[in-house]
């Protein structure tokens, strides 16, 4: 069994990468990550992934 650390909100505290969706502010979770990829409709973020680490 891995035990990871939990951070805020249950998330690790430094994943490799992201995946926030549009509703309830995950999109402004990890702001030290870089956008990697974003899906976007009109102008609007629908999901963004972020890279965290590196390599």
């Amino acid at each position: 069994m891995i035990k990871m650390p939990i951070g805020a909100w249950g998330k690790a505290p430094d994943p490799d990468y992201y995946l926030a969706i549009s509703r309830y502010d995950y999109l402004q979770a990890f702001p030290h990550c870089p956008i990697f990829h974003a899906v976007q409709r009109q102008d609007t973020p629908l999901t963004i992934i972020k890279r965290c680490r590196q390599p």
